[in-house]
């Protein structure tokens, strides 16, 4: 198994690593570890979806709060359920 060797210099480039320096250490993988590689970009693709996911999930759960707070507040203005048409017409005879 061939290891990538990474220079001082291209360490310090990590984080601005050009297709160049990538390829490059592509090629010194075997071809064993490129699957490996392949999963890591395909997460690296996935991740911005992950959190985004989570800062959705957030906002959702923050809404469901706020509605909750705001029916505590006022209970009397709280949704009518009627089992059929009927009943609904019966209760709303009157308005």
């Amino acid at each position: 198994m061939t290891h990538a060797m990474v220079t001082m210099s291209e360490k310090a480039e990590s984080s601005t690593a050009s297709l160049e320096t990538i390829i490059k250490a592509l090629t010194q993988l075997s071809p064993d570890q490129w699957a490996d590689v392949l999963q890591f970009i395909l997460f690296l693709q996935y991740k911005p979806i992950l959190l985004n996911d989570a800062t959705d999930d957030d906002a959702l759960w923050e809404a469901v709060q706020a509605n909750q707070a705001y029916n505590e507040q006022h209970s009397d203005e709280s949704l009518l359920c009627f089992e059929s048409g009927k009943d609904f017409l019966k209760a709303t005879a009157d308005w």
